[in-house]
């Protein structure tokens, strides 16, 4: 893929029009962009969505985009007491596969249906085998 500076462009367009100044260095195919480079943070579902799904199995997509399937066992109170409890609140989830790839320490898309999807940070709490991933979630902070 041809790269093309966005100087190159600016400096460009204002003479010559977008069309001139990209020229014959920019084909159609090169236009076309991934959503998924240039979308913003996944918003994260406040604390109701995810009190009527407890229980439910959710898709944890890695980086490297390896699958874990967690249920979530608990919606969780802050330690502290929030000015808006719809957004702040731990998730304790269960990893399913924790007897053959256990799911390390990590960001990760978490997506059920009817909650949609957000990007969370997972930690392990507990002793090995009794062990949660907890997420902890300040919206707005």
């Amino acid at each position: 893929m041809v790269l093309v500076s966005r100087r190159h462009v600016l400096a460009g367009a204002g003479a010559l029009g977008l069309a001139g100044a990209l020229g014959p260095l920019v084909a159609p195919a090169a236009l076309a962009v991934d959503a998924s480079a240039v979308r913003g943070p996944l918003p994260v579902p406040g604390r109701s969505a995810y009190l009527g799904v407890v229980g439910a199995v959710f898709t944890a997509v890695t980086g490297d985009a390896v699958a874990h399937e967690l249920r979530l066992r608990a919606v969780l109170d802050p330690t502290t007491v929030p000015a808006d409890p719809e957004s702040a609140f731990t998730l304790a989830l269960e990893d399913l596969g924790a007897g053959t790839r256990p799911l390390q320490e990590g960001i990760v898309e978490l997506a059920t249906p009817g909650v949609g999807t957000a990007v969370l940070f997972l930690s392990p709490v507990g002793a090995v085998g009794e062990r949660e991933l907890h997420a902890v979630v300040r919206r707005g902070a």
